[in-house]
């Protein structure tokens, strides 16, 4: 009996155990799915992020491809050009161009034509499309392609010259104040070249350039800023905030508070480099002697001789040194060589600033152009505007207009050609403008007619000013409001050129003296002179910069498309 009435309560513990085991067995299996779906969109999520990180990358492989394309062996069939879908990096380009000067007139008039650029061509767009290597996994193709598009201003090469040279040169310079700058073109960054002398800046002009100076120091206080690379024959000094995009390379640095994003050398034999507090150098740092007075090195650091620090300084990678002493932290690894190390990574070769280019009146070397002389009671305003206005392609002489080339009072100049002015003196201001609706160029040239590879300005400038080194009557100046559109112009003088005042000049500056203050601008695009190379000051070969005929200028926007 007992047994009886045991036995029916055991099967119904049976059943409970089972239910439980069912139970537990079901929340297992939700988790575990659970766990494999968040693991799949993880997965998809990781795959998507490469595959786009590789399509971007691709799309701006296109962007560049075309754009060399264009001016290395001229615009592709159809405007378009690709590469095989198994290649790395694969993508789709194609070009749209515009008549108008900007992009945003462009859209307004529904004017972008797809394909080739016509020579009336002033705005410039590519859009590419770059494909994945790695396409995405578990059904997330979301970044197997991404596709963006670069907007680019441009300037059609003159037949017979090369677009050649710097942003600004100067034979030896009146330095670089206020908040203006060099403006990026394409490829490789603009420079500002200074062949003699000192270079103080202590405003925004080299913001966005490359300074180099072939035979003098280099200073930089206040607002200065450079996203390129410094080089100084002598030694360079930063103090205060002065963000550096590139590397430093002069013969003994002094770095107080500038936030250097490149490397930092100092070449002499006996070179020093001083890093003081607020310092950041985010590269290696290589001298004979360094000294840690603060800051941080983010790379390495090498000196051929002694090593020092104070307490807070750093090195984030390693030192290498003949000795280090102080308590400033290394915290890569030590090697210290009581013989000395010998020389470390080597400093990257300085550019070549070219020697002074004495360039004449010759009409021979402007082919296809016809002179126009202005001179006694044709030297007036309205005159030279009715010369600049005149269809076709000019050289304007005015060498003999004692005023030179004056344009203000708001008068305003519409090319339809291509123009040269050649006077002796040239001021551009009172809010006046020259414009184009067919992209045209214009150069504004003072002769220099003494063969000595020295500047010789035929005008006398007055006196040098000793706050600022710049003649009180200097023979080029722009300012006063004076607009361009649509145009690109290059100004060659012997004499002093300044830019201030809000100017905004479209092409190049190469000057016996030249100074950038107030928030005057260069917007680089290389224009070049008839028979000489700008970059190297030899005489060359002359013929057309590209084989498209078009010069991409100043990358206006790049942006993702998706």
């Amino acid at each position: 009996m007992l047994l009886n009435r045991i036995l029916p309560v055991a099967r119904d513990e049976r059943g409970s155990a089972l239910m439980a085991v069912l139970a537990v067995f079901s929340i297992s299996l939700i988790v575990a799915m659970a766990v494999a779906a968040t693991t799949l969109s993880a997965l998809g999520f990781t795959g998507a992020t490469r595959a786009s990180v590789q399509a971007t990358t691709a799309a701006e492989s296109g962007v560049n491809a075309m754009a060399a394309t264009l001016q290395n062996t001229g615009c592709p069939a159809g405007g378009t050009t690709a590469t095989a879908v198994t290649a790395v990096p694969a993508y789709s380009a194609s070009i749209e161009w515009s008549e108008y000067s900007t992009p945003e007139e462009a859209q307004s008039h529904g004017a972008w034509h797809a394909g080739c650029p016509s020579p009336s061509a002033q705005v410039l767009r590519i859009t590419s499309t770059g494909f994945a290597q790695s396409k995405g996994v578990v059904g997330n193709a979301t970044g197997d392609q991404r596709k963006i598009q670069a907007v680019y201003t441009t300037v059609r090469s003159a037949v017979g010259i090369t677009a050649t040279g710097a942003a600004l040169y100067a034979f030896s310079s009146g330095g670089f104040s206020g908040s203006g700058g060099i403006l990026a073109g394409t490829g490789a960054v603009p420079s500002v070249q200074v062949k003699n002398g000192d270079v103080t800046c202590s405003g925004g002009s080299p913001t966005y350039a490359n300074v180099v100076v072939a035979d003098g120091e280099f200073t930089g206080s206040g607002s200065c800023k450079i996203s390129g690379d410094v080089y100084a024959a002598k030694k360079i000094t930063f103090s205060g905030v002065v963000p550096v995009g590139g590397n430093v390379v002069g013969k003994e640095l002094d770095i107080n508070g500038a936030l250097i994003g490149g490397s930092v050398w100092a070449t002499s034999p006996s070179g020093k480099i001083t890093v003081q507090w607020g310092t950041l150098v985010g590269g290696n740092a290589t001298a004979s002697t360094i000294a840690l007075n603060g800051g941080n090195i983010r790379g390495t650091a090498w000196a051929t001789g002694a090593a020092t620090s104070v307490s807070g300084s750093s090195i984030d990678g390693n030192l290498t040194a003949k000795s280090f002493s102080g308590p400033g932290t290394v915290r890569g690894v030590k090697t210290i060589v009581a013989s000395g190390p010998g020389p470390g990574p080597a400093a990257p070769a300085m550019p070549l600033v070219p020697e002074w280019i004495d360039f004449k009146y010759d009409m021979s070397a402007w082919t296809g152009y016809t002179e126009k002389v202005l001179s006694g009671a044709d030297c007036t305003k309205a005159k030279l505007v009715a010369a600049m206005e005149l269809p076709g392609t000019h050289v304007i002489d005015m060498r003999t207009c004692t005023a030179g080339m004056q344009l203000d009072g708001g008068t305003v100049v519409s090319l339809t050609g291509d123009k040269v002015i050649v006077a002796n003196k040239f001021s551009f201001g009172g809010g006046a403008q020259i414009k184009s609706t067919t992209s045209n160029r214009v150069w504004f040239i003072t002769p220099d007619e003494t063969s000595n590879h020295q500047p010789n300005c035929p005008v006398n400038e007055g006196s040098i000013n000793s706050w600022n080194g710049v003649a009180s009557n200097p023979a080029a100046t722009a300012g006063g409001g004076f607009t361009f559109a649509g145009v690109s112009a290059l100004l060659y003088t012997p004499c002093t050129a300044v830019l201030g005042a809000d100017i905004r000049w479209p092409g190049q500056v190469f000057g016996g003296k030249a100074t950038v203050d107030g928030d005057g601008k260069i917007d680089y695009k290389p224009l070049g002179l008839p028979g000489y190379d700008l970059s190297t000051g030899i005489a060359n070969p002359t013929g057309p910069s590209t084989p498209s005929g078009i010069v991409l200028s100043a990358r206006l926007s790049i942006r993702d498309l998706n």
